[in-house]
């Protein structure tokens, strides 16, 4: 089945995503927050806690596994990508008033440090560990992965490449969006071209060869499980999508299951409970009838292996 992209452009420029075929999955809303919230990213840390990053207001809030919410820090610009970092803290990307795009340190009592500053980018957005040390942000403007030394408090570029770029600067939809690192290789999706690419990772941790490897695929973030099955939010689509590792795609969540603008998914880390796949939302503010934004979880066990 074939989906348009609400504010794509006509033309060369338009872009397709075909979906899987319905197969939904049990869904449960854990935390829902006022109409308006663009919850844009999260992370999982080591004792099932979620960190969801609340973009336009730049708060960092915490879920914990008793079903409570706190703002745990709040920067002053926008916040996007997060990982979570040694010693329970987090690494989140930043955008400050008149400021460069930057990477923020917040340790675990919610205290906030600026690490370093990215002067060359224009918009970071999702944000994945390669090493202990080294951190990839995927750069939506310049079709660009910086590469992040954490221990030295360095940037570079990790690889520009053509198909990271847009297709069109006219399009609202942004370019490299999530990234995620799985068997020896880096995982792109790139919005406006409605694909997702892999980028071989060579000795020294550089990259290779970039290769397509799923087109008409309109991703946001997404993750794999443990057998290399990806999972992704489409974000304006407002669907769940899975693709298995022979190519099938499978919609595993609608708005009925209350995924409406879903931004960022992420799986439950904790033994037994691999198969919960957490999902954020913006509660559908890209269709103009925005709901409130809400954490999800998917229950992905019933699915073929």
């Amino acid at each position: 089945m074939t989906h348009t992209i609400p504010g794509a452009p006509t033309g060369k420029n338009f872009s397709r995503h075909d979906r899987g075929e319905l197969l939904l999955v049990p869904a449960k809303t854990l935390a829902s927050f006022p109409s308006g919230t663009f919850l844009e990213n999260l992370a999982i840390s080591a004792n099932g806690d979620i960190f969801m990053t609340s973009f336009r207001d730049g708060a960092i809030i915490r879920h914990t596994s008793a079903g409570t919410q706190e703002v745990v820090a709040r920067l002053d610009g926008t916040v996007s990508g997060i990982v979570t970092a040694p010693n329970d803290g987090l690494f989140v990307c930043s955008r400050q008033p008149q400021g460069p795009e930057s990477i923020f340190h917040i340790d675990i009592h919610g205290r906030v440090e600026k690490w370093l500053n990215l002067p060359g980018a224009r918009f970071l957005n999702g944000m994945t560990r390669l090493s202990e040390q080294v951190l990839l942000a995927a750069d939506s403007f310049t079709a660009t992965i910086w590469q992040v030394d954490l221990v030295q408090r360095q940037v570079s570029p990790w690889l520009t490449h053509r198909l990271l770029s847009k297709r069109s600067s006219q399009n609202s939809l942004p370019g490299p969006n999530g990234i995620k690192v799985f068997a020896g290789a880096v995982f792109v999706s790139n919005s406006e071209r409605a694909s997702v690419i892999r980028i071989p990772v060579l000795e020294q941790q550089q990259a290779g060869e970039p290769a397509i490897y799923a087109s008409h695929f309109l991703l946001d973030d997404f993750t794999f499980d443990e057998q290399g099955n990806l999972y992704g939010a489409t974000h304006p689509l407002n669907t769940v999508e899975r693709l298995a590792r022979n190519g099938t795609r499978l919609t595993i969540a609608e708005p009925e299951q209350g995924v409406s603008g879903c931004t960022a998914v992420a799986f439950d880390a904790g033994e037994g409970a691999q198969h919960l796949l957490y999902v954020v939302t913006d509660g559908g503010t890209l269709a103009g009838k925005p709901e409130p934004a809400r954490l999800v979880c998917l229950d992905t066990g019933g699915l073929p292996r």
